[in-house]
């Protein structure tokens, strides 16, 4: 297997409508991680008044990578169906220390935030999900879904209760169904997919899907490099409307 090369932008944009930020992101190279980690990339999308869900995001996001980046973890050691197991449990550890801010402040219990975690081991991609912040891959031109969301409208989608086209226009749809801090067990969702050269990965939170459909962030997707793409995807959200703070990250994978 040849040298990866992970290239990585990303941002978080207010918004036309919000005054706050409550999505939080970060990224991690392969230079701060252990051996076969190449990339880290958490987007959190908060909810909850008094500032909460700014503080539910940071605190998330701040949880999950302490836990993946500690040494003696050893992340680049454990077999596939562990490491899904520990991304899990990441999550399930930020869970607590959200609701035990909410204890300590109770003015922001309650509080809570979507989490969309990727991790790059090897030449796979690991995600761990709650929420309805998004992942996406771009393969050959192509756009592909790797997350589902965790809300009313979408899970009506799969029930085949609702049409694409009435979840896009159903006031509901920014109802989650699960989140970080609202429940005692969070249910988590895992996956890997097995990546290859030129793939394109996309996270971001609903102020862009929310925004802009599919299909236009296809288009997007398959122009420019990482920077140009982040920007062009948040433009984009800010030309519809930018109703949300806007979170993306872009990782181009190469070997």
């Amino acid at each position: 297997m040849g040298r990866i090369v992970i290239r990585i932008n990303s941002d978080s944009n207010v918004g036309r409508q919000r005054t706050d930020n409550e999505d939080f992101l970060e990224v991690v190279d392969a230079a701060d991680l252990p051996e076969k980690i190449y990339a880290i990339f958490v987007v959190a999308d908060g909810m909850g008044g008094h500032a909460a869900g700014e503080v539910a995001s940071q605190i998330t996001v701040g949880s999950v990578i302490t836990m993946l980046i500690a040494p003696e973890n050893q992340l680049g050691t454990i077999p596939e169906p562990g490491f899904l197991k520990f991304l899990d449990r990441t999550f399930v550890r930020a869970n607590q220390d959200v609701i035990e801010e909410g204890v300590r402040s109770p003015e922001r219990r309650g509080m809570g935030t979507t989490c969309t975690l990727g991790v790059i081991r090897g030449d796979s991609l690991y995600v761990a999900h709650i929420g309805d912040s998004r992942g996406y891959l771009l393969r050959d031109g192509l756009l592909d879904r790797i997350t589902n969301d965790h809300s009313v409208v979408e899970e009506e989608v799969r029930r085949g209760l609702l049409t694409p086209e009435e979840a896009w226009n159903d006031p509901r749809r920014n109802l989650v169904t699960r989140a970080i801090g609202l429940d005692d067990d969070p249910e988590v969702d895992t996956t890997s997919v097995p990546l290859k050269p030129g793939d394109r990965i996309m996270f971001c939170s609903d102020g862009l899907n929310s925004m802009i459909q599919d299909p236009e962030i296809e288009t997007i997707l398959s122009q420019g490099d990482a920077g140009t793409t982040v920007q062009a995807l948040i433009d984009a959200a800010n030309d519809a409307g930018g109703s949300d703070n806007t979170t993306v990250v872009v990782a181009d994978y190469y070997r």
